[in-house]
């Protein structure tokens, strides 16, 4: 590949990002107060003005607004630039490992159309584990706020999930040149058990990290949506990987709880650290289903026991170290 198409590749994969984080803004604005996602138009949270499609440019109108609304000239909040930004950045570190990196130390010689039709199960499941990063991203925005996430939010990615996972071998097949696997590697389960396995092993342990929570202390239903993004961890990425996601995402939360110990500033940052956690287990695991190697269902149970004992264990340090809620009207 020349080196003018492999920047606009990048250039491509940077606005489809800005684009996408753009689009977040709104589900996190909307989904929750269970408006439509497609109308009214985009508009100024101040003064309700309708937002020009000039003005709705991603990352660049905030900049070239300075930050202000062109109507009512108040202060339109950081966030949006920077979700635009977080959701582009993540597109080309997860674009660059899927993509461009991986096997293809030549990647300058190579033509982008033979690329794209000869790997298309890299392309697939780049595009899977970026509809799995922004919806866990999504719904960490939502929680932080302090609103109930809704399970509805998980609805597409855990679809888009289930299909790919199920077009998992076709894709490796076609990957492959229409060349078979001869002999099933040994200790190695189907796509479909592995994303199974992962699903329930996800949701199991993600259980016991929301345990953390007292009753009735954090957003309504963020129970259940941090149940929901474990168990979609592990349907993306196995049952190996989603151990090793929930238990490190667990330390993570223990330490940050030790530092400062208040539960209103510790509300969804538990799915801050498990998007954190899976981003990084993504770039690891690479374009690929979930990992299918088992070697025992005994390592597996046994596994899993360990880390539902480590979870608790920090479920219930966490528990000791919170500082006691104390309701504003009553002080």
């Amino acid at each position: 590949m020349s080196d003018a198409l492999w920047w606009l590749a990048l250039a491509g994969l940077a606005c489809v990002g800005a684009t996408c984080g753009s689009f977040l803004n709104v589900v996190i604005y909307r989904v929750p107060r269970s408006m439509s996602i497609a109308y009214p138009h985009s508009r100024c949270p101040q003064c309700a003005h309708v937002i020009y499609p000039s003005d709705n440019i991603p990352i660049v109108s905030w900049f070239w607004l300075r930050g202000r609304c062109r109507h009512c000239r108040r202060d339109i909040s950081l966030r949006y630039p920077a979700m635009e930004a977080l959701a582009m950045l993540m597109f080309l570190v997860v674009g660059l490992r899927h993509i461009f990196l991986i096997g293809r130390p030549d990647h300058r010689v190579w033509s982008a159309a033979s690329w794209l039709l000869d790997h298309p199960d890299r392309w697939v499941w780049y595009a899977a584990h970026m509809v799995l990063l922004l919806t866990v991203l999504s719904a960490a925005c939502i929680a932080r706020e302090g609103i109930g996430v809704p399970l509805r939010l998980m609805l597409p990615a855990t679809l888009v999930g289930c299909t790919v996972t199920a077009s998992a071998e076709a894709l490796a097949t076609w990957a492959r040149r229409g060349v078979p696997l001869a002999v099933p590697a040994v200790g190695s389960v189907s796509a479909w058990q592995a994303a199974g396995l992962g699903l329930a092993v996800g949701a199991w342990l993600a259980a016991w990290a929301q345990w953390a929570y007292p009753d009735g202390a954090g957003p309504p239903g963020m129970r259940r949506s941090g149940i929901a993004a474990g168990a979609l961890a592990g349907l993306y990425l196995g049952p190996w990987w989603a151990i090793f996601t929930l238990i490190v995402t667990s330390l993570l939360q223990r330490g940050r709880v030790y530092v400062a110990p208040d539960w209103r500033a510790a509300y969804g940052e538990w799915m801050m650290w498990l998007l954190a956690v899976t981003l990084v287990v993504v770039l690891l695991h690479g374009p690929q289903g979930p990992s299918t190697r088992l070697d025992s269902p005994l390592r597996l149970e046994v596994a899993t026991v360990i880390a539902t004992v480590v979870i608790t264990a920090m479920a219930m340090a966490n528990r000791r170290s919170q500082l006691p809620i104390v309701d504003p009207a009553s002080a």
